[in-house]
């Protein structure tokens, strides 16, 4: 992965949602908007902060970076899953029988934070390598 200088933080919650490939929220002020743009401020952050890192290691930061935005509280945590409708996520392969539904609803905020991490460092990365020095 190249140098990271191409950040774009003016998404929308639409496209944020389009690149993380669930369902657009209602309104950009609703729960799951606000997680799509704090997954995009952490990661614009991050860069800013240490590109250098990013760079070496984009999966462990997309990680981080999908691992701090996933809400804390029960009913913020219901509230983003369904504006997303992140029911529509495949969790299987990190949950288990015994895990409760709200673990299962953090569960697939996780994947779709990562999933849009991932997303983004990819773009900015080709951004980035297609910009004039």
């Amino acid at each position: 992965m190249s140098t990271l200088r191409a950040v774009d933080t003016t998404s929308t919650a639409y496209a944020l949602a389009n690149d993380a490939d669930v369902a657009c929220t209602g309104s950009l002020a609703s729960a799951g908007a606000e997680f799509l743009a704090r997954v995009r401020d952490a990661l614009a952050e991050r860069i800013e902060y240490d590109a250098e890192e990013v760079a070496r290691d984009p999966q462990d930061v997309a990680h981080e970076v999908a691992d701090g935005a996933v809400p804390v509280y029960t009913a913020d945590v219901w509230a983003t899953f369904s504006d997303l409708a992140a029911w529509q996520v495949d969790i299987d392969d990190y949950v288990t029988a015994e895990d409760d539904m709200t673990r299962r609803a953090s569960t697939a905020l996780y994947v779709i934070a990562e999933r849009l991490a991932v997303t983004l460092l990819d773009q900015w990365s080709t951004e980035a390598e297609q910009a004039p020095a």
